[in-house]
């Protein structure tokens, strides 16, 4: 609930939700443009910076900042292919191509949502299952921030009520990973008609500083929800589904399939029950 209370009973982060709340990190400036000029973003994000304390084990240490840009993840992937140095990193308050699963847009408008991409090494990154836990982090730090409880729609989609406030987007380029994060924090003014009806936000308005604080809590939670034993991920991601026991439908090789959710395998696999025969999808594209 809103009064910090925990409402869910995702126990593998009590020690986390307790170490972020007795240090929080240190805001100040530290975004910027890439050429190196300060960046003139929201209120909450123009005087940020996050200080490197005992809360950070310094794998954040290059952010780069854009006040518009088509894609976060696009920027990256340009800088991987290029060979040019890599910012750990890349936030921007408007994205003219926001990158969803299987070509997909997500949604990004002007100053009203936190859109980024971190980029990690592989070799900092050491589990499988990596879209799972990311959507899982995602969901925690909302959490953390908001206090509000999110479920999650296999495999990469945070909800509330049955609207859609974050996803996901989890690439492997060259010797990264790339964790590309929308999430509508605020009620824009215009939402476009095809997804007007599905479409959430966690505020009709929200304190500026709010955006730096969702960032932080992303990192916090998507570093200890990589270090998690698959067993643990595996409990709190079924527990936060939203599709169990109900009519799906998903789009699967180019073919609409319907039916139960059953539940989500040890593998992370889709369960469904089509007319008394169970099968198992390990990719595919849940449209309802």
């Amino acid at each position: 609930d809103t009064t910090g209370n925990r409402i869910d009973n995702a126990d593998g982060y009590a020690a986390m939700q307790k170490k972020m709340n007795r240090k929080r990190l240190i805001i100040r400036e530290w975004y910027e443009h890439a050429d190196g000029t300060p960046a003139t973003g929201p209120a909450g994000w123009s005087r940020s910076e996050i200080e490197r304390d005992a809360n950070n084990d310094g794998r954040i240490t290059k952010i780069e900042y854009f006040d518009e840009i088509d894609s976060t993840s696009l920027y990256l992937i340009r800088k991987i292919k290029s060979n040019d140095p890599v910012p750990d990193l890349v936030i921007t308050q408007h994205q003219t191509n926001g990158q969803g699963r299987i070509g997909k847009r997500f949604f990004s408008p002007r100053s009203t949502g936190v859109y980024l991409t971190f980029c990690f090494a592989k070799k900092d990154i050491q589990c499988e299952n990596i879209t799972a836990r990311i959507a899982l982090a995602v969901s925690e730090a909302i959490f953390s921030v908001f206090g509000i409880s999110c479920g999650l729609k296999w495999v990469n989609d945070i909800y509330i009520s049955d609207r859609k406030i974050s996803g996901v987007l989890c690439q492997s380029i060259g010797n990264y990973y790339l964790f590309g994060i929308g999430i509508n924090v605020e009620k824009p003014d215009v939402i476009p008609e095809e997804i007007k009806d599905r479409f959430g936000f966690l505020c009709s308005k929200c304190e500026d500083y709010l955006y730096s604080e969702l960032v932080i809590s992303l990192y916090h939670s998507i570093i200890h929800v990589i270090d998690l034993e698959v067993n643990e991920v595996l409990r709190l991601y079924r527990e936060k589904c939203i599709h169990i026991n109900r009519e799906v439908q998903i789009l699967f090789n180019e073919e609409t399939i319907t039916g139960k959710c059953i539940g989500i395998s040890d593998d992370f696999s889709l369960l469904l029950d089509l007319n008394g025969e169970i099968k198992s999808f390990t990719s595919g594209y849940m449209t309802q």
